[in-house]
C-alpha cells in the first residue's frame, strides 16, 4: 500500500481501509477487535480483546507518529483500562518518538511485525511455535553456558595443576639453597691452600664467582600463588542432571541381562557369554562309571543318570 499523507487519508478513506488490513492481521492471530470511534486526523482505533488480555490499537498511516498519536493512545489505554497500547504503523519513526512512545507506555509496531509466532500472536498455533522457539534458544543458550562453564573449569584446573608443580619445584628448591649455599662459601677455602703461587688468583676467580652464583642466583623467590577458586561452578553445580547419573553404581552382567534397556556389550554377546531371558541353571560335570563319559547335571541335586554313550543308569549326587 502506498504512503498517504493525512488529509489524502481522509479525503480518500485510506484510514479505514489501514484500519481493516490491521484488524484482519489481529484476527488471524487470535484477537477478537473491536473499531471505535474515529478521531479526527488520527485514524481509527482498535479495541483487542483476547480472554482476559485487552489493548488499544491506534493505526497511523504514511506521515511519522507525532506527539498527538502517542497522547491519543495512552489516553485510550487509561479509558478503557487496557494491559497494553498499540500504535501499528507502515513507516519509520524517529528516535524522538520512540523515546517518548517509551516514556508514556505506548508500543509502536510496523505491520510486518503482526505475523505467526511473533510476540503479538494469541492463536494456539503461534503461541506453540512462540514457546517450541523459546525453548530452543534456552537450550541453546544452556548448552552454550554449559560450554563456557566447562572450558573455564578445565583452566582452573590446569592452573591449580601447575600451582603443584611450582609448588614442589620452590619447595626443593628452598630446602636446597642452604646447602647450595653453604658449598658455595665453601669454596673460598681451596684456593687458600695454592697462596702465593699463580694459581691463588685464577682458583680465587673462579671460586668467588661459585659463591655469589650459590648465595644471590639460587636463592628461591616468593611462594607460588594458588589460583583464586571459580565461586558457584563445581561439576555438580554446572550438570545437576549428569552429576547423579555419572556416579552411579555400574550394573552387574546379571543386572545387563535381566534389564532390556540397557545394552550388552559386543564382545560379550558376540561369545555368548551373556544372553538375554533368564539366568542358565549351574551344572556339574559327572563322569559315568562304566564308560568314563562326561556329562553335565543339574547341580545339587540327586537324581538317575542315563549315559548317553553306553547307556548305563545310575545314581549321580551333584
Amino acid at each position: 500500500m502506498s504512503a498517504w499523507t493525512r488529509p489524502e487519508a481522509a479525503a480518500y478513506g485510506a484510514d479505514q481501509i489501514f484500519e481493516n488490513l490491521v484488524g484482519k492481521k489481529l484476527c488471524a492471530l487470535g484477537w477478537t477487535c473491536e473499531a471505535l470511534h474515529a478521531s479526527d486526523r488520527h485514524g481509527s482505533d482498535l479495541l483487542c480483546t483476547q480472554r482476559d488480555e485487552k489493548a488499544i490499537v491506534q493505526c497511523v498511516q504514511g506521515a511519522g507518529i507525532d506527539l498527538s498519536d502517542l497522547q491519543h493512545a495512552a489516553a485510550l489505554k487509561a479509558y478503557h483500562s487496557a494491559g497494553q497500547a498499540l500504535i501499528v504503523h507502515d513507516g519509520t519513526p524517529s528516535e524522538r518518538a520512540r523515546s517518548l512512545a517509551g516514556e508514556m507506555g505506548v508500543v509502536l509496531v510496523h505491520t510486518d511485525e503482526l505475523v505467526v509466532s511473533s510476540p503479538y500472536d494469541r492463536s494456539e498455533y503461534g503461541v506453540r511455535l512462540r514457546l517450541e522457539r523459546e525453548l530452543q534458544q534456552q537450550q541453546e543458550t544452556r548448552s552454550r553456558q554449559e560450554t563456557e562453564n566447562r572450558l573455564a573449569l578445565m583452566s582452573y584446573y590446569e592452573a591449580v595443576g601447575q600451582y603443584d608443580v611450582n609448588v614442589k619445584s620452590w619447595q626443593a628448591a628452598r630446602r636446597r639453597y642452604p646447602w647450595v649455599r653453604g658449598l658455595g662459601i665453601a669454596s673460598l677455602a681451596p684456593p687458600f691452600l695454592l697462596f702465593g703461587t699463580y694459581y691463588f688468583y685464577v682458583f680465587m676467580a673462579i671460586a668467588l664467582a661459585l659463591a655469589v652464583y650459590a648465595v644471590f642466583f639460587t636463592k628461591p623467590g616468593a611462594e607460588p600463588v594458588a589460583p583464586s577458586p571459580i565461586e558457584n561452578l563445581t561439576p555438580a553445580s554446572m550438570f545437576p542432571e549428569r552429576a547423579t547419573r555419572a556416579f552411579q553404581a555400574r550394573p552387574t552382567p546379571r543386572d545387563r541381562n535381566s534389564r532390556g534397556g540397557v545394552p550388552v556389550p559386543a564382545t560379550i554377546a558376540r561369545a555368548g557369554r551373556l544372553r538375554h531371558g533368564p539366568t542358565p541353571e549351574l551344572k556339574s560335570i559327572v563322569k559315568c562309571p562304566k564308560c568314563h563319559t562326561k556329562m553335565r547335571l543339574p547341580r545339587g541335586k540327586r537324581l538317575m543318570a542315563n549315559c548317553p554313550k553306553c547307556k548305563n543308569k545310575f545314581r549321580a549326587d551333584t
